[in-house]
């Protein structure tokens, strides 16, 4: 499929969706998402003391409302913007209805996703290195000119540095593709640290929460009995952040034996031979070693209808993972905040 790169009218209706879309998602799914916002102390062993922060939709958009919280705000509506753009892009062309993707549409999705990526490594980057005043209080308050500068120069120093250290000759065997995705993964490190701490030590409170959950029990953190729906979905939550530390260990596994013997991950004869299967450029791509041999398990199945859903299904969850149990936690401490003891006594 080609891409067009001269504007051409058929690239409003995309950009109109995505826009209606994204107001939609905005005007009413995250204020209403967002309703019974609370606040927990833990008072001992299991028991929390919890107070609602937000209990209509007008005291959610008086909260995002705050000054501090527009920035926050605007990065997270433009990258909902710029993914939806894609998606309906990718839609509108494989539907039918454009026989072509406009280079236009596929820029500005671009540029939305990534300032809000560059956002990321600024914020992350500058809070783990320069501690404010205003980070040990309960405030909303504004953060100072100069830091804001320094954040921005601390992030150019940052990209500067990994710029300069894959200049060296020593990385002039590897390929200019491994080279580029390093040196991005390099840079985005910070955010990926930042993400990563925060969601390590909350995996073990979302993954009881929703365990108690699951069974019909309220929990600490969701004292109320949860409906079916909720139930539901807290069994699946369980079920996906439970497999996430053996999903975690499979990514590294695999990165490691790629680099001592990538001449063992070479697909047999007779998955080669199959018309769905498509090669890929690395095994990271097919889920790792745990991905790479369920695609030799199923090859066995002589039925493709049962074949290819299963290793579908199989991969996705493998790439996919991470990346469910982190929206998962998005959403639980939006509703949660769970704060210590000694933090919080420090805050009040």
């Amino acid at each position: 499929m080609r891409i067009e790169t001269d504007f051409s009218y058929s690239a409003i209706a995309p950009f109109l969706v995505m826009a209606i879309v994204t107001y939609a998602i905005w005007h009413w799914l995250v204020p209403r998402s967002l309703r019974g916002l609370q606040v927990s102390f833990p008072r001992s062993k299991k028991q929390y003391e919890v107070h609602v922060v937000t209990e209509t939709v007008e005291d959610v958009r008086a909260l995002l409302g705050q000054p501090k919280m527009r920035f926050g705000v605007f990065i997270y509506i433009m990258a909902i913007a710029g993914a939806l753009l894609f998606f309906f892009e990718w839609v509108f062309t494989q539907t039918g209805l454009k026989d072509h993707y406009d280079g236009v549409n596929l820029a500005l999705a671009g540029i939305f996703v990534l300032i809000p990526g560059i956002a990321s490594v600024v914020v992350s980057l500058g809070k783990q290195v320069l501690r404010e005043k205003s980070d040990t209080k309960a405030t909303l308050q504004d953060t100072r000119l100069t830091t804001h500068l320094l954040y921005i120069v601390l992030a150019i120093i940052w990209v500067g540095f990994n710029y300069a250290i894959f200049s060296f000759q020593i990385f002039d065997s590897m390929s200019m593709s491994s080279r580029r995705a390093t040196f991005m993964f390099m840079v985005f490190l910070p955010a990926v640290i930042a993400y990563g701490r925060i969601l390590g030590s909350s995996w073990l409170p979302l993954f009881q929460s929703n365990r108690l959950l699951s069974r019909g029990e309220p929990s600490d953190l969701h004292p109320q009995r949860p409906t079916l729906r909720r139930q539901f979905s807290a069994m699946v939550l369980t079920v996906t952040a439970g497999l996430m530390p053996f999903t975690a260990l499979n990514a590294l596994f695999s990165v490691i034996m790629i680099n001592l013997n990538p001449e063992m991950f070479v697909h047999s004869a007779h998955v080669l031979s199959l018309p769905e299967y498509t090669p890929q450029a690395s095994v990271m791509e097919e889920g790792g070693v745990l991905g790479f041999y369920a695609i030799e398990l199923f090859s066995n199945i002589g039925e493709r209808g049962v074949r290819e859903p299963l290793v579908v299904a199989t991969l996705l969850f493998l790439l996919l993972n991470v990346a469910i149990v982190g929206v998962a936690f998005v959403y639980e401490v939006a509703h949660i905040l769970i704060l210590a003891p000694l933090d919080g006594a420090e805050r009040l």
